[in-house]
């Protein structure tokens, strides 16, 4: 089975399975750096949301962040109604400290 056509079979279950569910859910991406593999990944997962009608929202910051900036960043996440999951992108070292 194509990847897409499984993930609007997955959609198409929930719905089913999840009739009064009317919130469009959310997945954000946090990304610290510029590797170009990581870059790839988080585009794929963006784009699998594009297809199966998934709100995607994103953060991406440099390689000089502080921990306490990529930390900062998830809350603001966790605090968004319309978040449901969060992706953080590995590896993050954000100057020098690998969380």
């Amino acid at each position: 089975m194509l990847r897409s056509a499984y993930l609007i079979k997955n959609q198409t279950d929930c719905t089913f399975h999840f009739p009064g569910f009317q919130q469009v859910p959310g997945l954000a991406v946090v990304i610290v750096g510029e590797r170009q593999d990581s870059q790839t990944y988080v585009r794929m997962k963006q784009k699998a949301c594009e297809e199966v009608g998934i709100a995607s929202f994103g953060s991406s910051l440099p390689a000089s962040a502080t921990q306490a900036e990529v930390l900062a960043t998830v809350q603001q996440f966790n605090e968004n109604p319309d978040v449901h999951g969060i992706l953080v992108q590995l590896p993050v070292c954000a100057q020098a400290h690998c969380i």
